[in-house]
């Protein structure tokens, strides 16, 4: 019975929306090609960041690596620009220090002013992530998805958030925490 009802959704839906062109069915072969794009990520010179600069780098983007240590910006850079051909840019201040409540406030008032210039504005919220070689093996028991996240893990969401798979989000906070965010009991929160 489920079957067929979503047969019929499917159906109803296609009959009133198959105006689309398939030039944009095609672009989503190129939606995670960020070639000539610029990318800025605080603080990625160690862990989240630098999954997210390494990512971007890959796929073809110009990266911004910031940290607060001028070492570890310099070696994320030299890995960085081994990944890809494209031109590096290094920047050594931007400190990640804004309250994530901060940054997601952020995120929705600039998703407001910029959105009709056709930019948009998007946060991530990672969860445990393990970002050195010890990790966190209590993590293991109280994410659901029983593992810690990994710096590639938050990579993704981004960089599913900067793709055009994601065109018509804006203002949005992602969380990307294998679950965790419903176990907080757990942490005793």
């Amino acid at each position: 019975m489920k079957i067929l009802l979503f047969i019929a959704l499917v159906s109803i839906v296609s009959a009133q929306f198959n105006d689309f062109d398939i030039k944009d069915y095609k672009d989503v072969i190129n939606s995670r090609n960020f070639t000539g794009k610029v990318i800025l990520v605080t603080g990625s010179n160690s862990g989240i960041g630098e999954g997210i600069v390494k990512l971007f780098s890959i796929l073809g983007a110009n990266v911004v690596v910031t940290g607060r240590k001028a070492d570890d910006v310099q070696r994320v850079g030299k890995e960085v620009q081994e990944l890809s051909p494209k031109k590096l840019k290094l920047s050594q201040e931007l400190a990640y220090a804004p309250a994530k409540a901060g940054l997601d406030m952020l995120t929705r008032v600039l998703a407001l002013e910029l959105g009709p210039k056709g930019i948009r504005v998007n946060t991530l919220n990672p969860g445990a992530t393990q970002v050195d070689k010890t990790g966190d093996p209590g993590v293991d028991k109280i994410t659901p998805l029983r593992r810690e996240g990994q710096p590639l893990d938050m990579a993704k969401g981004v960089a599913f958030l900067a793709s055009s798979d994601a065109s018509f989000i804006t203002g949005a906070n992602l969380v990307v925490d294998g679950g965790l965010v419903y176990n907080m009991g757990a942490l005793g929160m």
